[in-house]
């Protein structure tokens, strides 16, 4: 594997492209080129900035010009199996970096992955161009954050602990609002469950001290399951009030796995 230095970064040279693996601990600012001697810089690597507690400012690479007009852009980007091929930022990549405040992600990044942010606790706003299929624990303990693009992936602890946080950053398309996804988020207090959303689960919303009203737009249809009995029991979600309840106690203590709207 063929390694180089670009300033305080150091990447690697995989199939034909470079990849971000190390920045040096004392980086406050860095900006990752798109390319280097016109070799494609293609991703953040795993754990790539991990713990660098002076990195105030990261500005990733936007590597739409790398197609050849939008249309193909676009067409890759539909493609499952060319995935692989799209720019992401790999698991851990920013873990632990306490001074970083922002962060932009371009469009053309399919993925941020596992804990990719996770105890960034000065990051406060994140503004993502296109729609990346966030990982687990991705903005776990991002205790200042209060501002991001929304998602419609909203998988396990997505933002578990964000105590900043004030409203669900979820896309019209979003269905399911996974386990733990927002545990431990005080600063929810009157929220709206969209009407796409058909699939809650256990520990989604647990430990929302604050959490007064949940609202659902199509409170109609939904079920609760127990794995205790392997059955389904109707819910009554027209007040608001009882649901802010349920849902911060929602636990596999009790045996609930999830919430579905059946229809």
């Amino acid at each position: 594997m063929d390694e180089i230095k670009y300033g305080k970064l150091t990447l690697s040279l995989v199939d034909g492209a470079y990849n971000v693996i190390d920045c040096e601990k004392d980086a406050e600012v860095v900006v990752i080129p798109s390319s280097i001697d016109g070799i494609f810089v293609k991703s953040i690597g795993e754990s790539a900035f991990k713990d660098c507690k002076a990195l105030k400012s990261v500005t990733l690479p936007d590597y739409s010009s790398r197609f050849a007009s939008d249309e193909e852009y676009i067409i890759q980007k539909a493609f499952a199996d060319l995935e692989e091929e799209l720019p992401r930022i790999e698991d851990y990549a920013f873990w632990g970096c306490t001074s970083l405040t922002e962060i932009t992600v371009p469009e053309c990044f399919s993925s941020i992955g596992w804990s990719a942010f996770n105890g960034c606790t000065a990051l406060s706003k994140v503004v993502m161009h296109g729609d990346p299929f966030l990982y687990s624990c991705v903005f776990s303990d991002c205790v200042s954050l209060k501002e991001i693009t929304p998602c419609s992936t909203i998988s396990q602890g997505s933002f578990s602990g964000c105590n900043s946080l004030t409203h669900l950053p979820l896309k019209e398309n979003a269905t399911t609002i996974e386990e733990d996804a927002f545990e431990n988020c005080d600063g929810l207090i009157d929220i709206v469950i969209p009407k796409n959303i058909t699939r809650i689960e256990s520990l989604a919303f647990r430990g929302c001290a604050n959490l007064k009203s949940v609202t659902f737009e199509k409170p109609l249809g939904w079920v609760s399951y127990c794995s205790y009995n392997e059955k389904e029991y109707k819910l009554d979600l027209s007040s608001p009030q009882k649901n802010a309840k349920m849902l911060s106690c929602m636990d596999f203590d009790d045996g609930v796995l999830y919430w579905e709207r059946k229809k």
